[in-house]
């Protein structure tokens, strides 16, 4: 049986959403940024034996540079690449020692909550055992999706659980004022990073969208359907 066009969107992104929280590669190397706090942070981080007549960028964050190169894990790097790794570490922090505290934290609060969601998410073997389970009922919904307007309330009702069906909503840091919290709504739905590739005739691509294909048949078949209906 050929998938329908609503169990596929959905499956799919509901599995995209699953894969997401999948374990990273490690975290690269982080070099200090620059010097001690109550230091001259900006002037830590030029390189004064550059003119900055002749080149200003290398003048500029020459210092920097130095210290911090490309790690072999990562395409580019860079102060916002810095900040996000030492964020993580810290999260990552707060995390394990709100475990580790395990039963002693007390019911319903902040620190047994977040060691109860991160013990959770690492217990590989209950994960295996699961297996679908958990996604039966989500998947149900999505196959019993008739109409329009089923899709769309659909795609609304999934978006608590992380499925970003048509559009992501979700509060974080402001764009513009880093001290506010605010409301980011953006596309979703989409597999590839962005329109060209589902239209760009350019060889290259239309073997992305080959291998895209292939992925999604595999996809489905880890959802449940067979082979042949997969493809």
């Amino acid at each position: 049986m050929t998938p329908s066009p609503p169990l596929l969107l959905f499956s799919l992104a509901l599995f995209a959403s699953m894969a997401a929280g999948a374990a990273a590669a490690p975290a690269p190397t982080i070099s200090p940024a620059g010097p001690a706090a109550g230091g001259d942070f900006l002037r830590s981080n030029t390189d004064p034996s550059v003119s900055a007549g002749d080149d200003f960028f290398a003048h500029a964050n020459g210092g920097w540079l130095r210290r911090n190169s490309i790690p072999a894990s990562e395409s580019a790097w860079g102060i916002g690449n810095v900040v996000r790794e030492e964020l993580y570490t810290n999260l990552r922090r707060i995390n394990e020692q709100a475990a580790a505290a395990g039963p002693s934290a007390r019911a319903g609060s902040e620190q047994r909550k977040i060691g109860d969601f991160w013990t959770t998410a690492l217990d590989e073997a209950r994960a295996e055992a699961a297996g679908l389970a958990p996604l039966r009922v989500p998947l149900h919904a999505i196959e019993g999706m008739q109409t329009l307007a089923e899709v769309l309330e659909g795609a609304a009702a999934l978006e608590p659980i992380g499925v970003d069906a048509f559009f992501g909503f979700s509060v974080g840091q402001d764009e513009k004022r880093s001290d506010t919290m605010s409301v980011h709504l953006t596309q979703g739905g989409l597999g590839l990073p962005e329109r060209d590739f589902y239209f760009n005739p350019e060889p290259g691509v239309a073997r992305i969208r080959e291998e895209y294909l292939g992925h999604i048949a595999r996809t489905l078949q880890l959802l449940g359907r067979p082979e042949a209906a997969a493809r």
